[in-house]
């Protein structure tokens, strides 16, 4: 079985917390995780640097467009996502249990592994 960590954001992440999540994430890419979910729920604010320099730190740790996933993004969150143009690199869900099922099948229904 595939092990997925959540992240739980919260707040305003200016380019100080950016720095603290691309830390967290590089220590994640080196664990027996699988994939992470980036939970946005209670996120007011992400500065679109931050998702730029995730994407880069995502591709130095080896990890592949699909294995962060983004969830409950609010409208203007997703915009900035959207406008930081890299919403092309990270999967969008409604829910952390969606995507935790987008790490453990493909379409056909067979087992995903990296």
């Amino acid at each position: 079985m595939e092990q997925v960590s959540v992240v739980n954001l919260e707040g305003e992440i200016d380019q100080h917390l950016g720095d603290e999540l691309l830390k967290n994430i590089v220590s994640l890419s080196k664990s027996e995780t699988n994939g992470i979910i980036l939970d946005f729920s209670h996120v007011e604010h992400i500065h679109y640097r931050v998702l730029s320099e995730l994407v880069t730190v995502a591709k130095a740790c080896d990890l592949q467009p699909g294995d962060i996933k983004l969830v409950n993004l609010n409208p203007y969150t997703r915009e900035i996502v959207r406008a930081s143009g890299t919403d092309s690199y990270f999967e969008m869900y409604n829910s952390v249990e969606d995507a935790v099922m987008s790490f453990s099948h493909t379409a056909d229904g067979s087992t995903w592994i990296h």
